[in-house]
């Protein structure tokens, strides 16, 4: 079978997370190996955007064992062209979404609703894990189409191979929400 390639919004959406979610500096070779991604140059590429889009400046600091990446504060690039801006826009928008987010532990959820019933704050819960109703409080100006191609996205780009999904959206059995999963065990909030 031939491996697809990752749409390239989608393979910065994981390098922001791969680092985003890290709490120590990474390698360029960790970054690639924890991203998937195969050439240097392509995460030097994608790095730019993620600073174009105002998220963080990643820094290389060289040093004899190979050197690391520091994460420093950016500003959104206004001097870039409206396609490239408009680019910067959708992948700021996704980031944002994803910092958003409060992972759910796909084993604890028949607990958390067990507990949901024995209290009156139902609404309020479900609206704190449901990401279709993060995503409409967050960007109310967003269609639906729009926020289905994002979800897509997110997906992709969550989804290390056939079999692993680093993390993602989707509808737990018994639940209407749409939650966000995650496996990384340094995503915290």
């Amino acid at each position: 079978m031939e491996k697809k390639n990752l749409p390239q919004i989608a393979r910065q959406l994981r390098i922001f997370f791969v680092i985003w979610a890290s709490e120590y500096h990474l390698s360029p070779r960790e970054i690639m190996r924890l991203a998937g991604i195969k050439n240097r140059m392509m995460l030097k590429r994608d790095l730019e955007d993620i600073r174009g889009s105002g998220l963080f400046k990643a820094r290389y600091i060289a040093s004899k064992r190979g050197g690391v990446y520091v994460i420093e504060s950016a500003e959104f690039d206004e001097s870039a062209g409206e396609r490239k801006k408009a680019h910067f826009r959708h992948l700021r928008r996704l980031a944002d979404f994803l910092t958003e987010l409060e992972p759910v532990d796909p084993y604890m959820l028949g607990e958390y609703k067990e507990g949901l019933r024995e209290y009156d704050e139902v609404a309020d819960a479900l609206r704190r894990i449901d990401a279709i109703a993060k995503y409409r409080e967050l960007f109310p100006e967003c269609s639906d189409r729009t926020r289905q191609r994002d979800f897509a996205v997110i997906n992709a780009a969550g989804r290390m191979n056939e079999e692993e999904l680093a993390f993602g959206l989707y509808h737990p059995r018994g639940f209407k929400s749409l939650v966000f999963k995650c496996e990384s065990e340094n995503y915290e909030r």
